[in-house]
């Protein structure tokens, strides 16, 4: 009996990580996203509000496994939440490169988004960026799509996920503002 309980305690003892040292730390990432040249053109005014995200979408990097699995990593994470990066980088292709100007009337047209997928797809080896936009006006929507890019990844290192990541999602937000850009003119 004795030695059960002392197998036992020993057992719990090296599942709980007493022996063999720390822990690994969590590593924290950025994608790497594509600036764009500011225009000197001045366009319309457009209401913008920040894009949201999925409810899986937080600080964990997301692979997904099959189109119903996701895993969450607990040692690789984003230095901030995904929806941010969406937020910049769509923003900044909006104001900076398409020239629209920032307004708060309730009048103007207003810009709404969600991040919906931000992920490495194992099956695929590609990151996947995918956001959906509603551009509405107070009469109605004028302009309800959802744009998905996808950006090769060679292997499953973080590095390589991130820079993936950046790519795609300098992609889908170049393809978001474009089509914005279309539907107010």
């Amino acid at each position: 009996m004795r030695t059960k309980l002392s197998l036992s305690c020993l057992l719990a003892l090296s599942l709980s990580g007493c022996f063999g040292g720390a822990s690994p730390a969590p590593r924290s990432f950025r994608p790497a996203v594509v600036q764009v040249e500011p225009t000197a053109e001045v366009g319309p005014e457009l209401r913008y509000r920040p894009p949201t995200a999925s409810q899986h979408l937080r600080e964990r990097m997301a692979w997904k496994l099959s189109p119903v699995e996701y895993w969450f990593s607990e040692l690789t994470v984003w230095s901030e939440a995904p929806a941010n990066y969406a937020d910049r980088a769509l923003a900044q292709r909006l104001f900076e490169g398409a020239g629209l100007r920032r307004g708060a009337a309730a009048t103007l047209p207003t810009l709404e988004s969600e991040l919906r997928e931000f992920c490495f797809d194992r099956a695929a080896r590609a990151a996947v960026v995918e956001l959906h936009l509603l551009l509405s006006q107070p009469e109605g929507a004028q302009l309800e799509r959802t744009v998905r890019a996808t950006a090769p990844v060679g292997d499953e290192e973080p590095e390589s996920i991130a820079r993936g990541l950046g790519a795609a999602l300098s992609e889908a937000c170049d393809a978001a503002a474009q089509q914005v850009v279309e539907a107010l003119r």
